[in-house]
């Protein structure tokens, strides 16, 4: 499955998104970043409590990934109008553009806007503002926390990684996330015929690049942290990727860092496997999500209200 941001894939999901949530009587607005908020009203008027993740694909994405999140959201949802449950608090369910969180950089004031619009996509020459246009999904509320505050985010997301099949444990608690650093590095060499030009008189910027790439590797092992470089441009040449709850039932799940930058609630992923075609989550550890996502919800929506918050 493949639906890459803003395509017209990510348009029909994102269609579905709006339908089905104002069907549940949600008032769906849009923000200048094309992050979609289905909002249901609460008691209070505050800062709604956020359950939500991304409705679009790496190129050889799973069926799970981010999805999981934004149907279990949904579900929430429903099961809240079926049972007539009403919150204390808003409760909205969120979709949003997540290439290296570019969307949620923005509304936290660490990106600006003009920049994330002038984002080109990988090997092309599309604007994010232009595609967003394109499909007609470039909002007129601002993409911005004071603006738009939250009390509250919840993510349901599968692992992407082995920690929890191999521990049989169902459900992932997540503490906190691993930091992110990202580079654009240029290597500069001299162009020459491999066929007639010895090693000594080589300037190879792949071979340099190359040999960053493993000490990169090195290093973080060497620290205790990860590393990957996930695109090489070659001039001359073609563009190539590398591949590459307390108070609960204590002994079902275990506490986890993210990896992935976002994310809250994890369940297992078969084998780790995410970003491939091959991505599975069994329907029972969905399920199992789903319903730790909506306890999670009602469990803060009542913290909120003792507090007077």
């Amino acid at each position: 499955m493949s639906r890459l941001a803003l395509s017209d894939s990510d348009k029909q999901a994102r269609d579905w998104f709006v339908e089905t949530t104002k069907a549940l009587g949600c008032d769906v607005k849009i923000d200048a970043m094309g992050n979609i908020f289905a909002v249901r009203p609460g008691r209070k008027n505050a800062p709604p409590t956020y359950a939500g993740s991304h409705l679009d694909t790496q190129p050889t994405g799973g069926r799970y990934d981010g999805i999981l999140g934004v149907h279990a959201g949904i579900e929430a949802l429903r099961t809240m109008n079926d049972l007539n449950i009403q919150t204390e608090f808003p409760t909205e369910e969120g979709a949003r553009f997540p290439k290296s969180m570019v969307s949620s950089g923005v509304w936290a004031h660490d990106i600006p806007l003009s920049s994330a619009h002038n984002l080109l996509e990988v090997n092309g020459t599309a604007a994010m503002k232009s595609e967003l246009e394109r499909i007609g999904y470039l909002g007129s509320m601002p993409a911005s926390y004071s603006s738009n505050p939250i009390g509250a985010h919840f993510e349901l997301h599968i692992e992407q990684g082995p920690i929890l099949e191999r521990s049989k444990t169902r459900i992932g608690v997540v503490t906190g996330v691993q930091a992110y650093s990202w580079h654009t590095i240029t290597v500069r060499g001299r162009d020459c015929h491999t066929g007639t030009t010895d090693f000594e008189n080589r300037s190879d910027a792949m071979l340099t690049a190359a040999k960053l790439i493993l000490h990169s590797h090195n290093k973080a092992a060497e620290m205790g942290c990860l590393a990957s470089t996930g695109i090489l441009t070659l001039k001359p040449g073609s563009t190539n990727t590398v591949p590459g709850l307390p108070g609960a039932v204590s002994n079902a799940f275990m506490r986890m860092v993210s990896g992935a930058g976002h994310d809250r609630i994890f369940v297992p992923c078969k084998d780790g496997v995410s970003h491939n075609p091959a991505e599975y989550c069994s329907p029972e550890d969905c399920g199992n999500g789903a319903q730790v996502l909506l306890g999670a919800i009602l469990r803060y929506d009542r913290i909120r209200a003792s507090r007077g918050a």
